[in-house]
This record gives C-alpha cells, sequence and structure tokens, in this order.
C-alpha cells in the first residue's frame, strides 16, 4: 500500500511537472543592443517570477494557459506583455526590449505577438548602436528565408559574394582579404592556404547569429580589411530541438550521365577516408635502383603501384546526396544551467563537365598584329565525386557570475577527380597529347574550442578567455598525370617526352597544427559624463605549424619499348612491365625534388587597449591600438641547399578609430579610420613547386613575399525603420602597401606565382534596402532585399617590380605594347570585381516560404599578365536561385523544400584579354542547373 502510495504521489508530480511550459527570452537594452542584468519579469496574478541573468536571459516555468507579463528594471521604463500563451511541453520565446526611462516615461503595453517581432530586431538594435560597422543575420532570419547553410544565409549580406557555394567575399576582395571566426576564434578550414573558412559545413539551425564585420577594431584580429566573419554558435538553445533531414539533388548532365568519368574508388570514399586504399606501397625512404643495375627488386617496386592511370568511363554518378541530424537542450538546475548541442551533416555530390577548354594564348611578338597566338588548346571532360561530413558537439554551463563552454568539430573531405583531355600544340612540337589525370584529395580539420565568461560588480567587469587547438591534414595519395604522344600518319602512340608527354605520380601530404589563444577584459567606469563607458584591454597568440613534403615518381621505359595504347591502364600490365630476365618495358624512377619538403613554424602575438564612450547625448567614439608580432620560421631547400631561416618577422601598430553619430533615434552617420594587414599563407612563403594535373597549374611560392600593409577609411549613413526593415549608403576607402597578386611566368602561363604588387587603392560605396511589402499582420508576408556595390580599383604599375633587374611592369608593358596601343600607368587589381548585386524576393508566413534571390559580382582580373602573356579575366557569373519550402503535420512537424540553382543556367569562363584582340579561351565550362528536393522532421 504503501509503495502503491508513492507510486502515485510521482506520477501525478510527473504529469504536473510535464503539464507546465516555459516562457524564455532575453531582455535587451534598446538604445544600446546590450543584454540588461537583474531584471524584475513577473507573471500578474501568481508569485511566479525571474531575474535576469549576466546575459540578461530569463526562464519561468509555469502551466499552460493565458497570462499577462511585467518587465520592470530600475533606469528603464516598464513593459507590460499581454496575452502571452502557455502550451505544456513547450518553450514561449520572448524576447524584450526596454527603453531607458529618460527616453520613454509611461509605460509600455504590447501584445505576445509584437514582443516576437520585437526579438528578431534585436541584432537589428546591435547593429545599429554599435560603434562598428557591421551587417548581421539572426537566426529568425535564416529560418525565414529557408536557409540550410550559412553559405546559402550570407549571400543576403551587403557586398558579399559566395565563390562556388563555399567561401566568402567581402566588397569583392579576394579570400586573402577576408577572415572567418568561429565563436570568436579564427580556425583553418578545409583548405588551411585559404583565410576564410568553407562556409557550408555549417548547418543553420545550430546558428544563433551571423555577423560580418566591415570595420576593424582593435579586439579583433588584426589580418582582414574586406570583412570578417563571425559564426555565433547557441550555447544554450532556447527550446529542445531534434531535427533530422534527407535530401536529393540532381544537377543537368551531371547526375545518371553514361559518359561520367572517375576513376576507382576505395572501400572508405563515401566517408572521405580514401588515403588507405592509395597509399604508398613501399617505404617512402626505400631507393629505387637505376634499370642499369639489372636489379630484380625493380621490378617489384614497379608492381607495387596501381596499374590504373587512365580515367573510368561510364562510372556511376548517382543523385547527389546530403543527410543531416541535429539535437540540441538546456537543462536548469538548481544552481546552473547546463546546454548541450550536436549536430551531423553528410553530403555526396556528383559534378561532371564534358565541356572543359583550356587555353594558351600569347601576344605575336610583331606588335604590328593584335590578335593573339594561339599556342596550344585542350579540351576534355572532368568529373568529379566529393564527398563531405561533419560533427559538432557542444556543451555549456552557466552558474551565477561565470561561464563556460567547450565544442569540438570534425570535418572531413574526400574528393575523387578524373579529366580526360585531348591538348593540341601549335607552337614548337605541333603535338598532340592524350591526357589522362586521376587524383583524390582527403582533408580533415579537428577543432576544440573551450572558453569562459566571468562576470563580476553587476557586469562592470568582464573576463572572456578563449582556447583553441586544431588539427587539420590534407592528403593527396598517387596522384597521377598521364600524357602520351599521339601520331595521326601511323595511328600510333608514344611516350615522347620533347612533346611534353609522360607518365608522373606524386603523394602531397600536408599537416598542421594550429593554437589559438586569448583573453578580453572589459571594465565599465564614468568618463565625459557617460556611466557606461568602457575600457577594453586584451592578449592574443596564434602558433601554427606545418609540414608539408612531395613525393615524386615517374615511369620511364628501355628503348625498345613502345607498345603504348589509347588506354593508359595497359601500360602497367604484367607483360609491360620490365624485369631483368627481358631487360624490356616500363618500369619506376624517383624523382624527388627537395624544395617540396619544408616545415613552417608562425607565430602571432597581439596586445591590444581601446575605449569606448559617449562623447554626447548622440555622439559615440571608440578608439584604440592594436599590436601584431608576426613571424614564420621556414624549414627547407632552395636551390637543393638546406635552408634554415626567419623569413618573415613583422611588427606593426594597428590603430583605430570610430565614430558614430546618431541623427535621430533610428538615423546613425558613421565613420571610420583604421590599419591592418594581409599576410602570405604558409603555401605562398614557401619555395614549394606545387603541379595540378587538373587544371594544369603549377603553383610556384615566393619565399620573398611580404605582408600587405592597408589603411581604411569607412563612411556610412544608416536608417532603421519598423520591424527589420532599414536602408543604408556607405562609401569607403582602402590603400594597400605590397598588395599580393597572382601573376605567370613570362614564358609560361601556366606556371603561377604570388609576388608583390607595389601599391594599389580601392575606393567605391554600397546601398542597401530591406523593406516589409505587406501589412505585419497578413496572412502571408511579402519583403525584398537589395544591396548594390560598386568598386573602383587601382595598382600603380610603375611600382610593380617584375624581375631581379628593377623592370617594372609598365616598362614590360610597354615593350610588349601593340602598335597605337598607349599603356596605362594604372591597371585594376587581381581578384577585385567591379560591382557585387544581391537581391531577394520573399514571400512567407508561419508555414511557407518561398525566395528568389539574384546574385552577381562583376568581371575581374584573375591572372596579372606578363610579358607577352596577356591579363586572364573572369567573366561575370550571374546566379538566380529559387527555393520554397512547406511545413505541415501536427504541430508543423514536416518541411518539404524544393529549390532550383543556376536557373539562368550560366557558365564559368575565363579569358586572355588584349589590345584589340578578341577574347581568347583561358578556361571555361559549363555549370548547368541544378534541383533539388529535402525533408526536415522536427521530432521536437
Amino acid at each position: 500500500m504503501k509503495k502503491t502510495i508513492i507510486t502515485l504521489f510521482l506520477f501525478f508530480v510527473t504529469i504536473s511537472i510535464f503539464a507546465n511550459g516555459i516562457i524564455r527570452g532575453t531582455v535587451i537594452d534598446a538604445s544600446s543592443g546590450e543584454p540588461i542584468i537583474n531584471v524584475n519579469v513577473i507573471v500578474e496574478g501568481t508569485s511566479i517570477g525571474a531575474t535576469t541573468d549576466f546575459d540578461g536571459i530569463y526562464s519561468l516555468k509555469i502551466k499552460e494557459g493565458t497570462y499577462t507579463i511585467t518587465v520592470t528594471s530600475l533606469g528603464y521604463a516598464s513593459v507590460k506583455i499581454e496575452n502571452v500563451i502557455v502550451v505544456k511541453d513547450d518553450v514561449k520565446s520572448l524576447g524584450i526590449l526596454l527603453d531607458p526611462s529618460e527616453l520613454q516615461l509611461d509605460e509600455v503595453v504590447i501584445t505576445s505577438s509584437g514582443s516576437t517581432k520585437r526579438t528578431a530586431t534585436a541584432l537589428l538594435t546591435m547593429q545599429k548602436k554599435s560603434t562598428k560597422l557591421l551587417d548581421g543575420i539572426s537566426s529568425e532570419s535564416i529560418s525565414k528565408n529557408g536557409d540550410s547553410d550559412v553559405a546559402s544565409a550570407l549571400k543576403r549580406v551587403t557586398g558579399i559574394s559566395v565563390e562556388g557555394g563555399k567561401y566568402v567575399y567581402v566588397r569583392g576582395l579576394s579570400d586573402r582579404y577576408t577572415k572567418t571566426t568561429f565563436n570568436g576564434v579564427a580556425i583553418p578550414g578545409l583548405d588551411p592556404d585559404k583565410n576564410t573558412v568553407q562556409m557550408d559545413l555549417f548547418p543553420t539551425n545550430l546558428i544563433d547569429n551571423l555577423v560580418v564585420y566591415k570595420t576593424f577594431s582593435p579586439d579583433l584580429p588584426g589580418d582582414f580589411t574586406g570583412g570578417l566573419v563571425d559564426i555565433t554558435t547557441k550555447d544554450f538553445p532556447r527550446r529542445k530541438t531534434f531535427v533530422v533531414s534527407l535530401g536529393y539533388g540532381l544537377t543537368s548532365n551531371m547526375n545518371f550521365n553514361k559518359d561520367f568519368v572517375l576513376y576507382k574508388q576505395g572501400g572508405l570514399d563515401w566517408l572521405g577516408f580514401g588515403n588507405n586504399s592509395r597509399k604508398l606501397g613501399f617505404n617512402a625512404n626505400t631507393v629505387i635502383p637505376d634499370e642499369s643495375l639489372n636489379d630484380p627488386n625493380l621490378t617489384n617496386l614497379t608492381n607495387s603501384f596501381s596499374k590504373e592511370l587512365g580515367v573510368t568511363k561510364g562510372a556511376n554518378s548517382f543523385l547527389d546526396q546530403n543527410f543531416s541530424v541535429s539535437f540540441g537542450n538546456q537543462y536548469e538546475k538548481e544552481k546552473v544551467v547546463l546546454g548541450l548541442n550536436l549536430a551531423l551533416n553528410y553530403a555526396n555530390t556528383y559534378k561532371y563537365y564534358d565541356d572543359v577548354i583550356q587555353g594558351v594564348f600569347f601576344k605575336d611578338t610583331d606588335v604590328s598584329q593584335n590578335n593573339l597566338d594561339k599556342r596550344e588548346i585542350t579540351r576534355g571532360s572532368l568529373g568529379e565525386n566529393n564527398v563531405i561530413w561533419s560533427g559538432l558537439i557542444g556543451g555549456s554551463m552557466k552558474f551565477e557570475k561565470s561561464k563556460y563552454a567547450v565544442s569540438l568539430f570534425h570535418s572531413q573531405n574526400g574528393t575523387g577527380q578524373a579529366a580526360d583531355y585531348i591538348s593540341q600544340n601549335f607552337d614548337e612540337t605541333n603535338a598532340t597529347l592524350y591526357k589522362d589525370a586521376i587524383q583524390y584529395s582527403q582533408k580533415s580539420v579537428t577543432n576544440l574550442i573551450v572558453k569562459g565568461n566571468h562576470r563580476f560588480n553587476e557586469n562592470k567587469l568582464k573576463i572572456d578567455w578563449k582556447l583553441s587547438p586544431t588539427y587539420s591534414s590534407i592528403l593527396e595519395p598517387d596522384v597521377r598525370s598521364t600524357r602520351l604522344s599521339f601520331d595521326s600518319d601511323t595511328n600510333t602512340f608514344e611516350l615522347q617526352l620533347g612533346d611534353g608527354a609522360g607518365i608522373d605520380r606524386y603523394y602531397r601530404t600536408l599537416n598542421e597544427i594550429n593554437m589559438a589563444s586569448k583573453i578580453d577584459v572589459t571594465y565599465k567606469f564614468e568618463f565625459l559624463s557617460d556611466a557606461n563607458s568602457k575600457l577594453k584591454f586584451g592578449l592574443a597568440n596564434t602558433y601554427k605549424t606545418r609540414d608539408y613534403e612531395i613525393l615524386a615518381y615517374r615511369i620511364n621505359k628501355t628503348s625498345d619499348f613502345n607498345n603504348f595504347t589509347e588506354d593508359p591502364n595497359t601500360i602497367l600490365l604484367d607483360a609491360n612491365i620490365w624485369n631483368a630476365t627481358s631487360q624490356s618495358g616500363v618500369y619506376i624512377q624517383g624523382f624527388q625534388d627537395l624544395n617540396n619538403q619544408y616545415k613552417s613554424t608562425s607565430n602571432n602575438i597581439a596586445g591590444y587597449v581601446m575605449n569606448e564612450v559617449k562623447v554626447t547625448d548622440k555622439l559615440k567614439t571608440a578608439y584604440g591600438v592594436r599590436l601584431e608580432n608576426a613571424t614564420i620560421d621556414y624549414e627547407g631547400y632552395f636551390n637543393s641547399q638546406v635552408f634554415n631561416k626567419r623569413v618573415h618577422n613583422e611588427l606593426v601598430v594597428l590603430p583605430s578609430l570610430n565614430f558614430i553619430y546618431a541623427l535621430t533615434d533610428n538615423a546613425n552617420l558613421r565613420i571610420s579610420y583604421s590599419k591592418t594587414v594581409a599576410r602570405p599563407s604558409f603555401k605562398e612563403k614557401s619555395n614549394a613547386h606545387i603541379f595540378d594535373p587538373i587544371s594544369q597549374n603549377l603553383f610556384i611560392g615566393n619565399l620573398n613575399l611580404k605582408e600587405t600593409n592597408i589603411e581604411n577609411i569607412d563612411l556610412r549613413w544608416e536608417n532603421f525603420f519598423k520591424s527589420s526593415e532599414m536602408i543604408s549608403i556607405s562609401g569607403f576607402y582602402k590603400k594597400f602597401i605590397n598588395p599580393i597578386e597572382i601573376v605567370p611566368f613570362q614564358l609560361s602561363p601556366n606556371n603561377i606565382q604570388p609576388k608583390n604588387a607595389g601599391s594599389a587603392t580601392v575606393y567605391g560605396g554600397e546601398f542597401e534596402i530591406k523593406k516589409l511589402l505587406s501589412k505585419e499582420e497578413a496572412k502571408l508576408n511579402f519583403s525584398i532585399g537589395a544591396n548594390f556595390t560598386y568598386i573602383v580599383s587601382t595598382v600603380d604599375t610603375k611600382k610593380v617590380t617584375v624581375n631581379t633587374s628593377g623592370k617594372t611592369e609598365y616598362e614590360l608593358r610597354q615593350e610588349n605594347a601593340r602598335d597605337t596601343e598607349i599603356i596605362d600607368q594604372y591597371r585594376t587589381m587581381q581578384g577585385q570585381s567591379p560591382y557585387i548585386v544581391n537581391g531577394s524576393l520573399n514571400l512567407y508566413n508561419e508555414n511557407f516560404d518561398a525566395n528568389l534571390s539574384y546574385n552577381v559580382q562583376g568581371e575581374k582580373l584573375a591572372i596579372v599578365g606578363s610579358g607577352i602573356v596577356p591579363d586572364v579575366f573572369e567573366g561575370s557569373y550571374y546566379s538566380l536561385n529559387f527555393k520554397t519550402s512547406y511545413k505541415f503535420g501536427t504541430d508543423s512537424k514536416y518541411k518539404l523544400s524544393f529549390s532550383v540553382k543556376n536557373l539562368l543556367d550560366d557558365n564559368f569562363e575565363q579569358y586572355f584579354d588584349s589590345y584589340k584582340s578578341s577574347q581568347e579561351i583561358y578556361r571555361s565550362y559549363s555549370k548547368k542547373r541544378s534541383f533539388s528536393l529535402s525533408f526536415n522532421y522536427t521530432i521536437y
């Protein structure tokens, strides 16, 4: 009986608990955009209430029903929120904005739906009140637009363009001038030589907000000038969420194509772990005997290599697939709040281009001839299978005055590529080459972030710290490039080295360790009649080390052997391999280049101090300085000699001055000045020679590269309206000293190298508008967003030195000028687009959304010409995309989404451009139109 009573008691207690709902939200200062501590949030007519913590967050557990909430805090006008509906086992999100009492004397009475709309404006409030010039996207905006990953969401930000659906460019500036941070910490991506992280790795359902900083302040890293993108995940999800998603995609002429080319895949390729099935079959230090020694071991070593040298035609190219699952929740205990986030994403995609064209054109040696001289044309097909998955696990703990969080992120990527080309030379050899190139790249990055936030004395003193180790690797096992000469007279294939024929195999290994740490201290004090002036100072350190190695092998033949066919996969048949008895056939040779082995270590130590103060009721300023000392130590070879030297050691002083003047309550005028830097990557600051058999480019590092110093001036007028509406006009000016550009060698346009380009300037303007065209209470909302960025860039070619003799780019262009051609002293900056256009039309309500987005980036200089090699430009790419989603079922738990990308069916094209000459193809292919269908199930 006693047990029965206890059981019934626990049962009814459990029922009572689960009958409760939760009201949860953040209280924000409407004048500053910052959270407010110690705000009283009371449920009228009950004894239930809560006080906001140091993040401005409150939480109320209450039975289901309809309530009125009263919000009060000393120095702020009170707010009463009516008709707050609480549903059992659910969380009601209720964000609240409080106006200082001197701005609002009477109590503000709003409805629950009005308060929900105010939640979406919290990020806009931060944008409006921040001394930094920034743009942001809230989680609510992401949800409204139906964006599935960060890359898709960022396309809506003014001045943003997304290359290849992955990498972010701000204001048309190339990757080196844009930086990405993850929860405030810079982490390397799958390509550690890029300054930005691959944006399609991050699912939007775990994102709290995305902020793009367009002006520098001392508390940010100094190595950006276009913009810094900070991806912030939810430490404490507002509600329990468990979402599963499955999607399929189809691209015209790519999926289910019977002509698709790839090569045989390993057993774990579908997981991005393809290295083991392709790794070298013997120790890397093994000495390969010369064929003349008649050593039988040469046969064994040759046999240890895969016999596959050519592409596989008719390879599998199933539908593109993607899958994701995410879980988030917070748990309220007596003295601690716990947060948990879990996410897993997987994608497997196919690409096929059957119309790849690559050209080599020079200026004619006769300056009276304007048309470019055709040297080589390559045509063929390219197939690619890309597998990428990422996982995130994060946990957080919040106490009364402290918060701790830890997150572990891993991303794995495996990309198999195969190219089937025919190349015709029209210059020295007049040879026809049949080229097969196959390669596999396995990339991974593992990042751990441990951080803490501590608040003292009513939030007057804040201490925030972060530690973040990262390990990344790129393994490219057995990259194979086979080039055979074709004699059309005899209809035979030969290994004619003089024609450019050859059979090469490479094993490339990159391992990198990155350790980042930072601490920030913020103290509020009274200064110049501002009771909330902020003094902020801190230290940061980023230490990186990289090991890089290329093992290179070549297949050669005896002079009497010529048993080659159109199919490269017959070359290493047993009957064709050299042996000590026949002393005839093909065999392996090692041809290691010591320049391709190096170890680099960089260390960046930084410290800063800044002050933010309200000078008058309308004028606020933030000023300060950041010091960064960056070093790079290089251990490797130069001209086959041991080279061990500190190749970079720069101490820079980076000042920053920002003003914001409130023209009205909703309109601001901003002006800022700062200095920033852009540093060469490990790859650029090396002596490595890295050949890509797919693009047929040879990248050559440059140990003499200098870092780029930039001065920045920004001016902006902005006006904020109701909800998330706004309009802004901006202007900017940037001066570059020693910008880094990619330049070809004078007689080898496929050999490219980074070089400093003297000085350059970039200036332009931006316009942005966000407008809700329907009434807020409409059953179907209609909004538009549009932004336009116009940029002018100039490089002084008289200050660009192109060779050791001191000759300038201007002089070299003069020497190769055509008759009647006038050489301009200035040209555009490499990688800089002259304009960017983003536009979107949105239809949405609680269960439906449809979005039509348009993005275009103007023609840009891709490779700077040199001597008789003309400039290479990349044509404008016009992207029109459509996406629609519909939620249905009980509590709208199911969502079906359909999207179309590249509706205009635009192509990728780079071309040589010269005076009064027709444009000639450097590289082109068709991108095709793609369709996708996905299904989401929200379990919680």
